[in-house]
Formats: C-alpha cells, structure tokens, sequence
C-alpha cells in the first residue's frame, strides 16, 4: 500500500514518495514532534513476513541506532504500522554512488575519498559488532556537502535474497528465499556458500565498488544470475593498475587482496583499509605506476562455460547456498599440480588447534642472551616440543614472518599489536597464541608463557618455571610443555623422547637460528659459515646438521651436503617428528636424486603439514631439477612466493624457472614485483636490482 501525500503514519507527515524498490518504499516526511524533515523507509510484509527473523532485525537496528557517526545514516527510530515495519532515518540531500557512476567512472582521488569514508564508517560498525552484508554502490549516498553516507544497514540481514535479487533486477527463482543475502554481483564468496560472515564480507564489497568505480565496471556482472555466481566464485579480474592507466600498483593491490576469495587473505580490518587507503590518498606509499602484480592465480576456475556449469549447479540445501562438490556424498575431486595434489587449505588441518609461537619479551638484562636473541630462541624451542603434541598444530613460523614482514613488521613487534592476534586467527588459521617473557630475579632466571585462545585472548594455559641458567630452562621446558598441556606425568607421543629440545647450549642454538635465517634468505656462505659454529658448539645437535646439509646442497657442495645428512640422522633423537621427516626428505635429495621417491614423500609431508611454504618451493625444485619439468614446477614456485611474498630465494626461483621455459616478460614482472613492495628491505632491493639488470643487459 502507499502512502499518499498529506496522510500521517504516528507522528510523522508523508510529504512525497522518493522512491520503490524490492524492499519497501521511501518516502519524504516531516516529524510533527520535532520539526524537522526524515526519510522513512517502509518495508513490506512480504520481504519481513518471517516474525522471528524481523525481531532479530529490530534487536539489531536499535543497535545500529546507538551508533553515531559521520559516514553512517543516522537511524532514528524503527516501529511497525499497518503499512509494514518502518525506520525513520535522518534526511540526507545528495546522490547515491549508483546514480554517479551512471555518468561513468570517477577519478582515483574522488575513489580513494569514497574509500576512506566508507571504510570509516564500516570500521564503527563492525567495531559493535554490527556487519552491513550488502554495501554496493545503491546503499552508498554522497551529500551534497560530501560526506559518503551508509544506508541500511541491517536490511540485508532482515529480507534475506528474494527482495535484495529482485532489487538487483535478477530472476529470483533462480534461488530460493534465503539462500543469499545481499546483492549477488557485490556479495562475497563466503555469502555465496552460505558460511558463516564477518566484516571481511563488507569489505569484499566495498573491494568490488572501489573497482568499478575507477575503472568503471562491476568485475563479476555477467548477464545472468548463474554466470554472476560463477564469477564471484571463479574469476580473478585483472589488476586495475594494468586496466586503468595511471593506477599504482600499490592501491591496485589492496583492491586485489579486497577482491580474495578466502576471507583470510584480505584486509583484516575496515579500519585498516581505511589507513591504507589515506596513505595512497597522500602520496606515502606506491605513487609511481608500474607492473601490476597479479594476485592468487593459482586459486581461479577456467572462465567460460565450465564457470558458467559450476554456477548454475550451484544450488540451495537448508537455506544454505552450497556447491555440489562439497556434498558428503560426492567428494570433490582434489586439483592435482603436475602429479602432486595441493592441500585443500594452506593453514590448519581439521580437528587441531592451530598455535601460533611468536618470540618471547626479554626482560632478563644480560647483554650476552640479546645478542643471542634468547626470546627467538625461546619461541623455538616451545615450537620443537608443541610440534609432537596431540591435537596441536604449531603454526610454520616461515607464515607468521610473512604475515608481519608484509606489514613492515617483526613477529616480536606484531605480538603486542592489539590487532595481530586476530590478523594470526583470520589469515592463518590459528586458534591459540603461545607467548612469553623471560626475566631475572636476583640470581634466578624466571620463565613465564602462556597459551592464550585467539580472537578472543582468553589463557588457555599457563607455564612458569625458573633456574640458574637459561640451559636449565631449556632442559625442563618438555615436562613443563607436557606437564601443562597434557596432564602431570603424561609423557610425550610415542616415539618423541623427553630431549624435545634440540640442544641446551645457548650458543649453539643462537648459530643455528642465525643460520636458518640466513638459508632462508639464501645466503648460502653466510648460512653454512654459522650453522658450523652451532655444531662444533653442540656435534649432537641434530638440528643444525640438517639445516646445514641443506646449505652446502645449496651452495653446490654435495659431498659436504651427504656428510652433513649423515650427521643429522645420527642425531634424529633430538629432532621432533616434523624435523625427522624433513631429514628423510633431505636424504633422498642428497644421497640418491630419486625424484619419484622424493615427491612421493614430499606429498605425504605437504598432507601432514599444509602451511609451511617450503612445501611448496621445494616441490617445484623437486619436479624442476630431480625431473627436469620446469613447466609444472612454476605453478608450486608461484605458490610458494604467494605464501612467501618478500623471500628472496623463493622469487629469484620463480624468475629463473621462467628464463629457464623461454617467458622472459614473466621473469622480469615477477622481481619488479618484489622490488616495487613497499616493506622491502635496501639489501634486497638491491639483489632484485641485480638480477633484473643480469635480465635485461645478458
């Protein structure tokens, strides 16, 4: 029913209709009580019909109505009449973002300020725990003083997806009611699947408006419902600094992590876009243009008519929108990558608590523990010990570095982020975060960590121990670890002896880290120079061995390479499991050059342990030089730099597998994008620069 010009609804004057859609109609209205002009917002017994569902949305309204903010319309009150439920929002003069871009697209400045204002406002509401569930250009209004307003919020939540599809001018019985909210060419992958949301859908959303709005077209808008599904689902758009001249790089890559399929590899934060999207609109970062970096290839479906076959099998099961390969009944048949088989997720196996080890506060004072780095060293012993315990998952420390370094931060920095625990859940899957602090009390060293539950930082578990030394500490740390996570006297796994720890010499261990760190940068000399010292420091310490045959491999010494491997299995009663297998591995490279074997055991290792990127680096390296197939390697390769994005040698890697199969325009793209990124260091800068200049100038 409308509302004619001049009737009254409660206290309120209908001046004029301003418009109809799917879900009610708005009109203009003076409040007789306070004298000022409303917008109201009837909404339709049949798009709210559902009793339970319009309580849940009116608890959630009064909500947003608390909420007080500049980008956001300002929610007066909400009742029911015989028209329908009504809200009664502020009156707001200007022109929706959908009507500007009718005229074409607008420039990047006037995007950016889109951006950074809608980001504000959804940063409020997410910060009360409010998601929008469908922002497109339609629900975003810019004043005429110019001020990005929000609209209708909540709404999504309340009408389920007949009334939004039909908005959208999409046939709706291509789905049932309630098998999506929002609007299908802005909606999310994860609405899409009908999975549980959080404010990352928003910003997929506000990722998809960004896009059109600079380059002037919706990404995903095909000509019908199931081709839109598909592309959500499937397709990659390409990068807006290759699309739009004059684009940077830098702001066509927080568009593409807006754009991720997985929620876990976007901005975390509305608030943390809305910072990045300042320092673009100030010039801080990523000014200049230059190759676009093409992101998560690996992930996207065939475009066409097998996308287009997907989407349309998409289909509705309990008011969840669910794709037929994730029936129980009918498995979804793995991707295989040149014999090898992926894992179906790069972060925690199913049914674990995915730990997260950060470096522990050294508060201890003595000069000699820093430069040893006892806080790095610490965390990795905790990590050798929590490796063998049932039911835990500790995290490849290789992803926490790439996490933080691709924010210009050192893991010992993010811990006391207040925003990193939840980017460690988000991104990587974790559920607990290990943390901890060494001090000293007179003559005693006091070790205190904890195991805190992520989001929400509740302890899960605590450990203190002391000593005279920081070797005693060391020694009782695999009965305090069991004694604190399995029970007092429960022993360790079978199979995993009591000397979890791989060595109780502080020097030795300190080498060995700071060999590591150097192998996985690649430098070779450096690497085996240090990895010596820990083990004449400490001859058993398997460990070091192992790492230190991998960097006289390397390095191209193979008969140091075997003498070193031989070391390490002499010593495999100081390694964990992980390690153990990871000597094996080691071996067959080495010793026998097998690539059958290799892989073989190498896909039974990426099965076990999903999220560590050397997995796949060394995969690709497997199928490149144990087998000589450069062109399947590539694809690991390019995994692997996506998991490990500032890591020299994996990238270096990448470029030379591509010289290697005559792509000399990939080799060259791919060390410009790692020079281009903005947290990368002067030293390897310098060796992209080098490399590029061996490229261009043979």
């Amino acid at each position: 029913m409308t509302l004619a010009p001049g009737s009254v609804l409660n206290h309120y004057r209908i001046e004029s209709l301003v418009g109809t859609g799917g879900m009610g109609s708005v009109y203009r209205a003076t409040d007789a009580r306070l004298g000022r002009h409303v917008a109201i917002k009837v909404l339709s017994r049949d798009a709210a019909r559902d009793d339970v569902r319009l309580q849940r949305f009116f608890r959630e309204a009064r909500t947003v109505s608390t909420l007080n903010h500049p980008n956001i319309l300002t929610l007066h009150e909400i009742g029911e009449s015989d028209s329908g439920p009504y809200l009664v929002t502020e009156m707001v003069l200007g022109r929706t973002v959908r009507e500007i871009l009718r005229e074409g697209p607008v420039d990047v400045g006037r995007a950016l300020d889109l951006g950074i204002q809608a980001a504000r406002g959804l940063a409020k509401a997410h910060e009360a725990g409010i998601i929008h569930r469908d922002i497109k250009p339609a629900n975003l209004m810019v004043t005429d003083d110019g001020y990005v307003k929000i609209l209708d919020f909540g709404l999504a939540k309340l009408l389920g997806s007949e009334a939004v599809l039909t908005e959208a001018g999409v046939d709706p019985n291509l789905t049932r009611e309630g098998a999506v909210v929002g609007t299908p060419a802005y909606m999310s992958p994860e609405q899409l699947g009908g999975l549980s949301v959080d404010g990352r859908c928003d910003l997929f959303s506000l990722g998809v408006v960004l896009y059109e709005a600079i380059s002037g077209a919706n990404p995903f808008l095909r000509g019908n419902l199931a081709d839109t599904l598909a592309a959500i689902l499937g397709y990659d758009p390409p990068p807006l600094a290759r699309e739009v001249p004059g684009v940077s790089t830098s702001l066509s890559e927080i568009v593409d992590r807006l754009l991720s399929k997985s929620p876990d590899r976007r901005i975390r934060s509305a608030s943390e876009l809305g910072a990045l999207l300042e320092q673009q609109r100030s010039g801080e970062i990523g000014s200049a243009t230059g190759s676009p970096r093409p992101l998560r290839r690996r992930t996207a479906f065939l475009w066409g008519g097998a996308a287009a076959a997907l989407a349309a099998a998409v289909f509705v099961r309990g008011g969840l929108l669910t794709n037929p390969a994730d029936d129980p009944a009918e498995p979804a048949r793995p991707r295989v990558m040149a014999g090898l088989v992926p894992p179906a997720t790069s972060q925690v196996p199913r049914g674990m608590v995915g730990v997260a080890v950060v470096p522990f506060e050294d508060d201890s004072g003595e000069p000699a523990l820093r430069d040893a780095d006892v806080g790095h060293l610490l965390a990795n012993a905790f990590t050798q010990i929590l490796t063998d315990v049932a039911g835990y998952y500790v995290i490849s420390e290789r992803r926490i570095l790439a996490l933080t370094e691709t924010r210009g931060l050192r893991p010992d920095e993010a811990a006391t982020d207040p925003g990193f625990g939840a980017a460690l859940a988000g991104e990587l899957g974790a559920g607990a975060l290990l943390s901890g602090r060494l001090s000293r009390l007179g003559e005693t060293f006091v070790l205190s960590a904890s195991l805190l539950e992520l989001p929400s930082d509740v302890v899960l578990k605590s450990f203190q121990a002391q000593s005279e030394t920081v070797e005693g500490l060391l020694e009782d740390l695999p009965e305090l670890v069991t004694a604190r996570i399995l029970g007092p006297g429960t022993p360790l796994p079978e199979g995993t002896p009591p000397e979890t720890v791989p060595t109780r010499s502080i020097d030795a261990y300190s080498h060995y880290l700071r060999g590591e760190d150097l192998l996985i940068e690649g430098i070779w000399e450096d690497a085996v120079e240090e990895l010596n010292l820990a083990v004449e420091e400490d001859p058993e310490m398997g460990l070091a061995w192992s790492a230190l045959s991998c960097a006289y491999s390397f390095s191209g010494d193979d008969v140091r390479a075997r003498a070193a491997h031989q070391k390490a299995s002499e010593f495999l009663h100081s390694l964990n499991e992980k390690e153990r297998r990871w000597v094996e591995l080691d071996g067959i490279w080495v010793t026998t050059g097998n690539g059958d074997q290799y892989l073989q055991k190498m896909q039974q290792y990426i099965n076990d342990y999903p999220d560590d990127p050397r997995n796949f680096l060394y995969a690709g390296m497997g199928l490149e030089w144990l087998q000589n197939r450069p062109e399947d390697a590539i694809e690991w390769y390019e995994t692997a730099r996506e998991l490990m994005p500032l890591n020299f040698p994996v990238v270096k890697t990448t470029a030379d597998c591509y010289l290697k199969l005559g792509r000399r325009a990939d080799a060259v793209r791919v060390l410009e994008e790692y020079a281009h990124h903005p947290f990368l260091g002067d030293d390897n800068r310098g060796r992209a620069s080098e490399a590029l200049d061996l490229i261009r100038n043979p």
